[in-house]
């Protein structure tokens, strides 16, 4: 999971397509947006599978 260590942190994730489907019904591009979307909406937002959502 990805943690910023600064609450001032500005998230670069890899421009890699590798998808990523969440309990909120969104498809993200990878892990690292999965994960930067979770720490900032907070763990509502769960892993639901590999590959796009639908």
């Amino acid at each position: 999971m990805y943690y910023p260590l600064d609450p001032s942190y500005t998230s670069e994730c890899p421009d890699v397509i590798s998808y990523v489907c969440a309990t909120n019904g969104h498809t993200y591009k990878n892990e690292c947006f999965f994960c930067v979307d979770q720490w900032e909406l907070g763990p509502h937002i769960k892993f639901y599978k590999y590959g796009k959502c639908g």
